[in-house]
């Protein structure tokens, strides 16, 4: 059985007026993969990009990015998608411009996660005034049907996008802050009319995904009882389950089984279809100023760091993934890798100076072999 291999894609490597706003003239967010420090003996920073710091809004950069993915099996990437009720679209030339415009697009599939969360001040996070809101992420119905309407029509249309069952993906990272934000009622008024735009557009019927959190938190069963009634189709993962608490490290191997367990519980749970994520690291120390103390008691983005993930790690965890799908656990529809290129989160694919395209390669094996 042939699983599709997909890729979150992180977009803050290329120069927007709003960025520039809030970081200076120039400013991406290279700049913080640069100046990363070592936190502890053997903690590997800076991470080195072996093709470089490059503008992913370039066509030339995306075209090259998309050969790389294709060579190594994975099929797409699902970009990270942001639209603010205060200013609007947001990092979004890197998709328009430098995707859109590689030469070998048409190769390539893709889709959105639209990012509904507040963005915060962490690039850096200073240790005491940490993770300030930059902008509003609260949606407004005003918002939603603006971000929407430039999904159905700029993007769901293209042959490129990826379908299940046929029907357009598309992703809300937040159902929390979705319902916060406007309510049980008016969430789901909003979705279905979003379904039905989408047909008058000609689109059809859609596929819409929520991530569902693979942790402990309580109330799991109040989160798949509001998916059903807002009209979520499917689950799907993105950040892995842990419960290291305020480790300055974590073993990246622990943390594979009982993220399976987890997502089987939240599948069971919701009563939805699960399509599983496989993380490739963590370590968002490059987030934080590097002269304050990494404390991880502080949380986010000083939060304990995944060691030990290495290539045959990350394939290990990929193989085990793949064979829960293949034998019906999950929902069959793809599996994501969590990320293509979040260089500051310590999640990335693309080849570095420390392990090469090791990555990718460990990637490609276990699909091979799975």
């Amino acid at each position: 059985m042939n699983t599709p291999i997909y890729a979150y894609y992180f977009p803050n490597w290329h120069v927007t007026p709003q960025n520039e706003i809030w970081h200076g003239k120039g400013w991406t967010e290279w700049q913080c993969v640069k100046y990363a420090t070592p936190r502890f003996p053997g903690h590997v920073q800076p991470k080195v990009p072996l093709w470089g710091y490059e503008d992913e809004s370039d066509p030339n950069v995306a075209a090259k990015k998309i050969a790389c993915a294709l060579k190594f099996g994975i099929s797409g990437f699902i970009f990270d998608w942001y639209w603010y009720p205060e200013i609007g679209p947001y990092r979004i030339d890197c998709l328009e411009k430098g995707f859109f415009g590689a030469e070998n697009f048409n190769d390539f599939q893709f889709a959105v996660m639209w990012c509904n969360h507040t963005p915060i001040a962490a690039h850096p996070s200073p240790y005491f005034f940490r993770n300030q809101p930059l902008t509003a992420g609260s949606v407004t119905k005003e918002s939603f049907f603006d971000l929407t309407e430039h999904c159905i029509h700029r993007y769901f249309k293209m042959d490129q996008y990826i379908r299940v069952d046929g029907k357009p993906y598309f992703c809300i990272y937040s159902l929390s802050e979705l319902v916060n934000s406007l309510g049980a009622d008016t969430a789901k008024n909003i979705i279905s009319d979003f379904r039905n735009r989408a047909r008058a557009a000609g689109v059809g019927e859609l596929t819409i995904a929520v991530c569902a959190p693979v942790s402990n938190e309580p109330g799991q069963e109040k989160f798949g009882r509001l998916c059903k009634e807002i009209g979520v189709d499917m689950l799907t993962t993105h950040a892995w389950y842990k419960s290291h608490e305020n480790a300055l490290t974590y073993e990246y191997n622990d943390y594979i089984e009982p993220t399976i367990d987890r997502m089987k519980y939240v599948q069971n749970t919701w009563g939805l279809p699960l399509c599983p994520s496989v993380m490739v690291g963590e370590d968002n120390s490059p987030r934080t100023v590097q002269s304050e103390i990494f404390d991880p008691a502080r949380g986010y983005p000083y939060s304990p760091i995944a060691v030990n993930n290495k290539p045959e790690s990350v394939g290990g965890a990929v193989s085990k993934m793949l064979e829960c799908m293949h034998n019906g656990t999950f929902h069959n529809a793809f599996l994501v890798i969590e990320s293509w290129n979040e260089w500051t989160e310590g999640s990335y694919l693309e080849p570095c100076e420390e392990y090469g395209y090791q990555m990718l390669e460990a990637i490609r094996s276990a699909a091979s072999q799975t």
